[in-house]
């Protein structure tokens, strides 16, 4: 099963595993690899951190710090700062932290007021540029290019690892995915034939919504993505359309109206819904306790998604 990245490094490969998944055996390889390689990344931080302290700093980035420390901080930072009702909260959210460039550019300014520890700002950078003692200058590029190779290897282990935990989960609701088809639930056929029905009283069928269609798009991420948040999606939309939504629908229309194909299911409805709970429930009993909980929390979101449309529709 094909993975795509939808994040900010959408252009980078993502890994394939076999159809299978890995191999036990090869998981706990790559698990202990990882540790080894995640213990080498501490070492090479800490290495790296230490040799920067010990570095002096130049004397040319002194010289070329601002004199006052408005002119240093900003007049945002500062004024937050020497506000009378100063909090490090209000500070941090009025600061634009949205991309690495903006995040560098506050840790750059603090650092000029206060010297900071932070890797890689401009003050490690002169420090890098103007230091003479040779030892030291081998150790830091050393430490940053082992600590660059650690942190890349670990990342990349986690990929491959997410990725296999991502396809057992997807092969194993594909495995069930059958059962939650053609349960006699689904409503899309009625829908469609009284939405014709509408079209030939003469009404317009207006285009689908935009509620309607981002939770389209949400219902097809989590089926192919997460199946303890799609399962609850299922179940609260199918089961509310046999209860709340027949009362709504007795109550949009005359008794001498038309009668919904959406309000009328094929065969028994109480043994329908019952089928379906079994099934839910079978499924369920191979999650551990975090899915389940999971599958608990996505309940908030499917409420808001649904009543969202119900507004659409009544507005």
């Amino acid at each position: 099963m094909a993975f795509h990245r939808r994040d900010e490094k959408w252009w980078l490969p993502v890994p394939r595993v076999p159809p299978g998944g890995l191999h036990n055996k090869t998981r706990k390889q790559l698990q202990h690899k990882r540790d080894c390689a995640n213990q080498i990344l501490k070492a090479a931080m800490a290495i790296n951190s230490n040799t920067l302290a010990e570095m002096e700093v130049p004397e040319p980035y002194l010289d070329s710090l601002p004199k006052n420390g408005r002119s240093t901080l900003g007049d945002i930072i500062y004024r937050y700062i020497t506000s009378d009702q100063f909090s490090p909260e209000c500070l941090l959210d009025c600061l634009d932290l949205s991309t690495e460039y903006q995040a560098l550019e506050v840790a750059n300014r603090v650092e000029a007021s206060m010297f900071p520890g932070l890797t890689q700002t401009s003050l490690d950078m002169s420090k890098i540029q103007y230091n003479k003692d040779v030892g030291k200058s081998i150790l830091e590029s050393y430490s940053r290019v082992l600590e660059s190779l650690a942190s890349n290897i670990v990342t990349h282990i986690d990929n491959l690892l997410n990725i296999d935990e991502l396809n057992g989960h997807a092969e194993h609701f594909a495995a069930t995915d059958a059962e939650f088809r053609n349960t006699r639930l689904e409503r899309s056929e009625a829908l469609k034939n009284d939405l014709e029905w509408f079209r030939q009283q003469g009404h317009t069928i207006p285009k689908p919504s935009a509620p309607g269609t981002t939770y389209t798009s949400l219902l097809e991420d989590l089926s192919e993505e997460d199946p303890q948040a799609f399962i609850c999606h299922f179940y609260n939309v199918y089961f509310a359309h046999t209860a709340g939504g027949r009362m709504i629908g007795k109550k949009g229309f005359r008794e001498d109206s038309k009668d919904l194909e959406f309000y009328k299911w094929e065969g028994n409805l109480s043994q329908l819904l019952q089928n379906v709970r079994n099934k839910l429930n079978q499924v369920a009993s191979s999650w551990s306790r975090e899915e389940k909980d999971h599958c608990l929390e996505e309940t908030e979101k499917s409420f808001s998604y649904s009543g969202g449309l119900l507004r659409h529709i009544f507005t």
